[in-house]
């Protein structure tokens, strides 16, 4: 997105009113009812392999002994806060995009939604926090394609659905 998309993005997003915001956090709230995953989703999730990028914190969780302690504490704090959708809004291919990016694409998300995920991408030791958006991108994902057909979506306006964002369009 260039300068002037992201602009345009801002002002079309001042003129959408109270009621259009509530209703997209709603669409939010709603992708976020019954998550549908299993053990051999985070199977599935663990395995993915890893960007280069991000091989750093595959080393630092090697030599953390008490990594998966923290990665249990992390992962219960998502599930106590529903953080799960707005952490997989928040990646692009299961990495965490830089802070400009997420601002616009949680822009509609209820707030306690963007607070959480912001406490926890300050908080959460980066090792920890690497390996639980790249595995709860893709649960999410594979949640969506089970119930949708697709795996990308992004709140829309008008009306209550949830919509999903087709790749051919």
């Amino acid at each position: 997105m260039d300068k002037s998309e992201h602009l345009d993005w801002i002002h079309g997003w001042a003129n959408v009113s109270l009621q259009e915001r509530r209703l997209l956090e709603q669409t939010w709230e709603r992708e976020t009812e019954d998550p549908d995953w299993g053990p051999e989703d985070y199977d599935i999730g663990y395995e993915a392999e890893l960007v280069d990028e991000l091989m750093v914190y595959q080393i630092a969780a090697d030599e953390d002994e008490g990594f998966w302690t923290k990665l249990e504490l992390w992962e219960q704090f998502i599930y106590d806060h529903t953080l799960w959708l707005a952490m997989e809004q928040a990646c692009d291919e299961g990495v965490l995009l830089p802070l400009e990016q997420r601002a616009i694409r949680l822009q509609s998300a209820p707030a306690y939604m963007r607070d959480g995920l912001e406490y926890m991408v300050t908080h959460c030791p980066p090792h920890v926090l690497h390996r639980l958006m790249r595995l709860f991108h893709f649960l999410v994902r594979i949640s969506r394609i089970r119930r949708l057909g697709v795996a990308d979506w992004r709140p829309t306006l008008p009306g209550p659905a949830t919509v999903p964002v087709h790749p051919d369009q």
